[in-house]
C-alpha cells in the first residue's frame, strides 16, 4: 500500500522492567481504515507495547511517528489528545454514572456560568452512537448495561476524543457469540470511518474473521506482520509459540465416574421451563443458548443466589436446596462470574485478600482474623 495511508508507525520499541526485556527493537506500522490484530502466547509483550502507545508506559527506546511526524505521549491525556484511545479488558468506567456522564467524564460540556450542560452532553452522546448505528439510553446507568453495551460506551467514549486509533484489549473475553456479532459490526462501521483497529485476541478464530492485516509477537520481538488472508490457523500458531502443535486441547476422559449432580424439572416462572440433567465425576457439562436463554439464571438457581419455583437438586444424591451462596460454597459448588470487576473480585483489596475471603471463616480464631495463617 501507499505510504500516504500509514497512520501511525512505531520504530524501535525497547523496554524492560526489573529482571525482564519485555519489548526488544519493536517496529509496527498502521494503516488507516485497517483493523490490525497483535497476537503472542502470555508475556509476549502486547500489552507492554500498547501501553507505551497509549502513554501508560514510557519507551527506555524507539520512537512514535503519528502522520509522519515523530509525537511524544508522555501520559494517557496525550495519547488521548493525539487520536489514540485504548479500551481495556478491564473497563474504565463509573457503574454508578449515567451513558453520558462516562462519555463525557472530567470533560463535562458547560453551559451559562460555567454550570453543567448535561443536556448538550445527552445530545452529543447519541450523535456518537448514531454514527455507529446503536441505539441506547443515554440515561441508563452503566451498571444497568450488559458487557457489550459497556464496551459501546468505553468506544464511543474514544469517539469523543475524535480517535484515529482505537487499541482493543481482549475485547471478546466475556461475549456471547451473539454480542460478539455486534462488537464485529461495530468495529466494521469504524473502519469505514476510516479509524484504524488494534485487537488484542487470543482467540484466533476471531482474528481471522475480522483483521486485515496481522503482528505476532514473541518474547518482546516481532516475529512478523502478515495479510489475514494468507495466514493460517496452524501457521499462525507455529509462529506464536516457535514450534508445530499437535494437540490444542488434552484428550477427554471416559467421563464415566459416578453422578455428582442431578436436576429435576427445575423451573422459575416464565424463565426456566422443566430443566433436567446429570452431571457425572471428571466430566464438563456445556451449557449453551442466546443471550436471555436463562443460562446465567439456571447457574444462579443451583447456587442459591436465585429462587426456584419447583424441581429439585440433587447433590450426590441427596437433596440440596442451597438458599444461599455460602450454602452452596460448602455443599462443593464453586462460580466464576462473567462480570468480574463487579462480581468476581474486590478491587481494591489485595491479592491476599481476595484469595481468602472465600473461606474466611477458616482464617478466624475467637472471631480475630489471624494474619498468621492467612499469610
Amino acid at each position: 500500500m501507499a505510504e500516504a495511508e500509514t497512520v501511525l508507525r512505531l520504530e524501535g520499541i525497547c523496554k524492560s522492567f526489573p529482571g525482564v526485556r519485555a519489548l526488544e527493537q519493536v517496529s509496527l506500522e498502521l494503516r488507516r481504515g485497517e483493523v490490525h490484530a497483535l497476537v503472542g502466547e502470555n508475556g509476549a509483550g502486547k500489552s507492554t507495547l500498547m501501553k507505551i502507545l497509549s502513554g501508560v508506559y514510557q519507551a527506555d527506546a524507539g520512537r512514535i511517528l503519528l502522520g509522519g511526524q515523530e509525537v511524544a505521549i508522555r501520559n494517557p491525556r496525550e495519547a488521548q489528545e493525539a487520536g489514540i484511545s485504548i479500551i481495556f479488558q478491564e473497563f474504565s468506567l463509573i457503574r454508578g454514572f449515567s451513558v453520558a456522564d462516562n462519555v463525557f467524564l472530567n470533560r463535562e460540556p458547560a453551559g451559562f456560568l460555567g454550570h453543567l450542560d448535561r443536556r448538550a452532553a445527552r445530545e452529543r452522546t447519541r450523535s456518537l452512537l448514531a454514527e455507529i448505528g446503536i441505539q441506547l439510553p443515554v440515561d441508563r446507568k452503566v451498571e444497568e448495561l450488559s458487557v457489550v453495551e459497556q464496551q459501546v460506551v468505553e468506544i464511543v467514549k474514544a469517539l469523543s476524543f475524535t480517535a484515529s486509533v482505537l487499541i482493543m484489549d481482549e475485547p471478546s473475553a466475556a461475549l456471547t457469540d451473539q454480542e460478539l456479532g455486534r462488537l464485529f459490526r461495530i468495529i466494521r462501521s469504524l473502519k469505514q470511518r476510516g479509524v484504524t483497529v488494534i485487537y488484542i485476541s487470543h482467540m484466533l478464530e476471531e482474528v481471522f474473521q475480522i483483521a486485515d492485516r496481522v503482528t505476532v509477537l514473541k518474547d518482546g520481538r516481532v516475529m512478523g506482520t502478515h495479510p489475514a488472508g494468507e495466514l493460517t490457523k496452524d501457521g499462525l500458531i507455529r509462529l506464536m509459540v516457535g514450534r508445530q502443535i499437535e494437540d490444542y486441547f488434552p484428550p477427554l476422559g471416559a467421563g464415566g465416574g459416578p453422578e455428582l449432580l442431578e436436576v429435576r424439572g427445575l423451573q422459575r416462572t416464565g424463565r426456566l421451563a422443566d430443566i433436567s440433567f446429570q452431571l457425572r465425576a471428571g466430566e464438563i457439562l456445556g451449557l449453551a443458548g442466546m443471550v436471555g436463554s436463562g443460562r446465567n439464571l439456571l447457574a444462579r438457581c443451583l447456587l442459591g443466589l436465585e429462587p426456584h419455583d419447583a424441581g429439585e437438586i440433587l447433590l450426590r444424591g441427596t437433596r440440596n436446596a442451597a438458599r444461599s451462596f455460602r450454602q452452596a460454597m460448602k455443599a462443593g459448588f464453586g462460580y466464576i462470574t462473567d462480570d468480574r470487576k463487579a462480581l468476581g473480585i474486590l478491587g481494591p483489596r489485595s491479592l491476599k485478600e481476595n484469595l481468602t475471603i472465600a473461606n474466611l471463616q477458616s482464617y478466624l480464631a475467637w472471631g480475630f482474623l489471624r494474619r498468621g495463617r492467612e499469610n
